[in-house]
């Protein structure tokens, strides 16, 4: 038997309840089985959409933006407390998920390779960070339960462009002044600027709530723009302030305006989100384009005119426009009053349009003259300056004598004079007379210079005739040259007066400065090879410096122990014009004491040699030292401590002293008596003494030999 159910209301939602049970429990099995088998995400920069990302896939999309955890359409998306984590799960298959926060994109969970999936957990940003949004995908259009609110929304967009325009007109040059004749050039600008500015930036639109149930559902709307604006609904328009939550009666609609503010047209879309407030029912979302429409205020097109050039044209943008414009000073003399006329010019321009009246103007001023001759001058002194040098050269002390060894010092002594003789001095030039009128004029020139006073000058107008001749005629616009000349060496200043019938007096004045005509040198170069850099003078000049002289410590550079050097110094002057010499002389007289002898130790003359060279044998008593073969130039002394060398100690006597030449004493070890002589430049051990050296100690490394050879350079002392 088959019963028949009443379909109350209340049946009804008995129903509801039991298959939303069922579906609940098959749905927390679909996810867990999600969970189990979740996808590895992409991280992703920028900001885009799971939609985006799939294109060109056909795909459907719901942005819960800002995240707030409720119910969806087919979605319900939970959120963790710390807004990092979110879990959701759905009635239709969910194709894609895009989970986006802070500045370095989010991540893509592609659910594709698994066919789509009802439900994941704990998806979250790639950084860990707060989540801003989270868009969801399906490949088919996911019908919400029956129950769920329908949502729907539109998004008007609109800012404003104001446009400004601004004008300017000027002139260059705005003034001119010159002579009858004369002609300028100004050019006139006229500059139209088109200044944009972009603002009121606003996304209005309608939100439509439907309610498809028959009971009365309660809701709450965020609505948002992705560039993060929030938007102002208010979905009670009957009280005050905005309304962003309310309740739907059933089967019932509710609309909500919205205002967004945003400070720019970055954003491209609008999301809203409904959230249901009774329980059992779910929200739902929408998501609109944002499409920008431009309010224009003010004109696009304007028309600038100039009307004294015949100028008139449409522009849409800044323009500047010049017109240049020939200016002249009038050649009828009628037009002048005391040789001055002045007129003036003024240009105005316009710019014109719907909501544009603009005019500016700017002027030229032209200022002319009826000129009188006009005058100017050269004015060139000169004078003779004759240059002539002296170069002297002497030394103090100019000799000196001594010993081998001995320093002296001199000092030398250069002194190159100057002298300057000057005369012949004159002044001379040219006058020059203008004429820019237009009719030849004549004149007359007196030419005065102010030192002495009452000095002039004579002047010659025409070459031609001998004598003073201060008088000629200037063709219109043409210029005469008249010259001058005076003599005097103390003027600063000249005058020309130049007068002509019917003009002023004309005074041209020049200064007065001589150049010399140099005959010589005005700067020589002092130099002396020895002690003196070459170095550039200009005046007298003395340069003392030191010499040193020294007398030779070696014996051969003496003869008969004496020698005398004479050494000359030598300074030079020159220039284009001077070539002088001059040389001072130092005498040095020196006397060396000390004549070279060649020592040998006392013992036994080498077999087969005629020298008196000797070799000694190994001894403990004193051995002389004999130089040249008749002097005892001092002792030996042998010792041998027991350490396996050989020590030979030689003092020299009073009256010798080792000679400063490098290895001066040479010691020969033999183990038996030499029967050769042995050249002491082959001895194997070699010392150098310094010269102040009057006791010296040699050691022979290992060696116990029985005869040595001793050789020493040696110097004897003659009184």
């Amino acid at each position: 038997m088959v019963s028949t159910l009443k379909k109350t209301p209340l049946t009804w939602v008995a129903v509801w309840l039991l298959a939303l049970a069922v579906c609940a429990t098959a749905l927390m099995a679909t996810a867990q089985t999600a969970r189990a088998a979740s996808v590895t995400p992409t991280q992703v920069s920028g900001n885009p959409t799971c939609k985006t990302l799939l294109s060109p896939s056909p795909s459907y999309e719901i942005k819960v933006d800002p995240p707030v955890s409720g119910s969806y359409g087919p979605l319900t998306v939970t959120f963790s407390p710390d807004g990092k984590l979110v879990d959701f799960t759905s009635t239709v298959k969910v194709v894609a998920v895009f989970v986006k926060g802070g500045t370095d994109g989010g991540n893509f969970y592609d659910y594709r390779p698994l066919g789509g999936t009802l439900g994941d957990t704990g998806l979250k940003l790639p950084t860990d960070q707060q989540i801003s949004h989270v868009s969801f995908c399906w490949n088919e259009k996911p019908e919400p339960p029956q129950t769920a609110l329908e949502v729907s929304k539109t998004a008007d967009a609109t800012y404003d462009r104001t446009i400004k325009w601004n004008l300017e007109k000027s002139v260059d040059d705005d003034s001119h002044s010159g002579q009858a004749g004369d002609s300028f050039d100004s050019t006139w600008n006229v500059k139209a600027t088109r200044e944009d500015s972009l603002g009121n930036y606003k996304v209005t639109g309608k939100i439509t709530i439907n309610n498809p149930n028959s009971q009365d559902v309660g809701f709450s709307v965020t609505d948002k723009l992705d560039d993060g604006t929030m938007a102002d609904v208010d979905c009670d328009p009957a009280t005050d302030g905005n309304q962003a939550t309310g309740a739907v009666p059933g089967n019932s609609t509710v609309y909500c305006d919205y205002v967004a503010n945003p400070t720019s047209k970055a954003a491209t879309s609008n999301n809203v989100q409904v959230s249901s407030t009774t329980s059992g029912v779910p929200g739902n979302s929408a998501l609109a384009p944002v499409n920008w429409k431009e309010n224009i205020k003010g004109d696009e097109t304007v028309k600038l005119s100039d009307p004294r050039f015949d100028y008139s044209q449409d522009i849409s943008a800044s323009t500047p426009e010049d017109f240049p414009e020939k200016f002249d000073c009038s050649t009828d003399p009628s037009r002048y009053t005391n040789g001055k006329y002045s007129y003036k010019v003024t240009n105005t321009a316009t710019l014109k349009g719907a909501t544009t009246d603009l005019s500016a103007n700017a002027d030229v001023n032209v200022d002319c003259s009826l000129a009188a001759l006009a005058a100017s001058k050269t004015a060139e002194g000169s004078y003779d300056r004759n240059i002539s040098w002296k170069l002297e050269k002497s030394v103090t002390p100019t000799s000196h004598s001594g010993l081998a060894g001995d320093s002296f010092t001199s000092n030398y002594t250069i002194k190159a004079t100057k002298t300057v003789t000057e005369g012949n001095h004159k002044v001379t030039g040219q006058i020059l007379i203008n004429n820019p009128a237009s009719i030849s004029q004549s004149f007359s020139v007196i030419d005065e210079l102010d030192k002495p006073a009452g000095t002039t000058a004579q002047v010659d107008c025409n070459s031609d005739l001998a004598g003073d001749q201060p008088t000629a005629t200037v063709p219109a616009g043409m210029t005469f040259v008249c010259t001058y000349s005076a003599s005097t060496g103390t003027a600063t200043l000249n005058t020309a007066t130049v007068t002509a019938a019917g003009n002023n007096d004309v005074k041209a004045t020049a200064p007065v400065s001589y150049k010399a005509n140099v005959i010589g040198d005005e700067s020589v170069t002092l130099s002396g090879p020895t002690y003196l850099s070459p170095q550039t003078i200009s005046d007298t000049t003395t340069k003392t410096f030191p010499a040193t002289f020294k007398c030779s410590t070696n014996p051969a550079d003496y003869t008969n122990y004496q020698r005398t050097d004479i050494y000359n110094n030598i300074a030079y002057l020159k220039g284009l014009k001077t070539d002088l010499s001059s040389k001072a002389s130092v005498t040095v007289k020196c006397r060396n004491p000390w004549q070279s002898e060649t020592a040998t130790g006392a013992g036994i003359r080498y077999p087969g040699t005629s020298n008196w060279f000797m070799y000694t044998p190994y001894q403990t008593t004193k051995v002389d030292l004999i130089a040249g073969q008749h002097y005892d130039a001092g002792d030996i002394y042998m010792t041998r401590p027991g350490d396996g060398n050989t020590y030979i100690k030689i003092t020299l006597a009073s009256g010798f002293r080792f000679a400063n030449v490098a290895q001066n004493l040479k010691i020969q070890s033999f183990a038996k008596a030499p029967t050769t002589y042995v050249q002491p430049g082959n001895y194997k051990h070699k010392f150098t003494i310094a010269q102040g050296t009057n006791t010296y100690k040699a050691k022979i490394s290992g060696d116990t030999a029985k005869f040595y050879g001793i050789h020493a350079d040696v110097e004897r002392y003659v009184p």
